[in-house]
């Protein structure tokens, strides 16, 4: 699993996101999965989505 963050506030997020690269300002719900995806910035993702 690898994720870049551009902000280590995101880093909650981490446990959640596979090989991903997150821009912040971004919102992600709980229990949220997120794979081989760029996100944000100003991105919302509900939660339990994959």
């Amino acid at each position: 699993m690898h994720c870049y963050l551009t902000n280590e506030k995101v880093a909650s997020y981490k446990k959640n996101l596979h090989n991903c690269i997150v821009i912040e300002p971004i919102h992600i719900g709980k229990n949220t999965v997120i794979k081989n995806s760029i996100i944000g910035p100003n991105v919302t993702i509900g939660d339990m989505r994959i």
